[in-house]
């Protein structure tokens, strides 16, 4: 998986990935993707299945301290 990260300097927490080689099927996630809107402009992203997913796949050490944050927001969003 290849991707760009952009960062807020002023908030390093604050930050985006760009993937450009992702190991799942564009049809896949583009049937799951979730819209968000900032500033008037709509920015569709992978939902949090095709994050854990490709996350599971990449393997690293950081990747499982993701998914486990990640089930936990969605258990969060399950549950209103």
């Amino acid at each position: 998986m290849k991707a760009f990260t952009f960062w807020n300097p002023d908030k390093p927490y604050e930050e985006v990935d760009v993937l450009v080689d992702i190991p799942l099927e564009f049809e896949e996630i583009e049937r799951e993707k979730v819209v968000v809107e900032a500033r008037g402009i709509r920015i569709p992203l992978a939902s949090i299945n095709h994050l854990i997913k490709m996350k599971e796949i990449a393997g690293r050490e950081q990747d499982k301290a993701d998914i486990e944050a990640l089930k936990k927001i969605k258990r969060l969003m399950e549950d209103g």
